[in-house]
């Protein structure tokens, strides 16, 4: 299988991904990031995301970055927290 050349928008992400310091690609949890809890609801399940009320707004979330606990909150990487304003 050949792989398409990367465009410019591929290297931007690529280099984001790793400026956050996710060096784990096959488990994203593993990142050395801390876990943060967020108080809210889990409004839907949808494709790959989470869409997630805190309460003042809605975000999507990527499933994968999410862990759900009990009474309503759930755990995410602290970078994602801050990236989605929720901290």
């Amino acid at each position: 299988m050949t792989r398409r050349p990367l465009t410019a928008q591929d290297k931007a992400f690529l280099a984001r991904h790793r400026a956050i310091g996710n060096q784990d690609p096959d488990n994203p949890m593993r990142c050395g990031a801390e876990l943060v809890e967020i108080a809210g609801e889990v409004r839907a399940l949808i494709g790959n995301s989470v869409r997630f009320f805190d309460g003042t707004k809605v975000v999507f979330l990527p499933k994968q970055y999410v862990v759900e606990e009990d009474g309503g909150t759930i755990k995410i990487p602290e970078w994602l927290a801050k990236d989605r304003g929720l901290i």
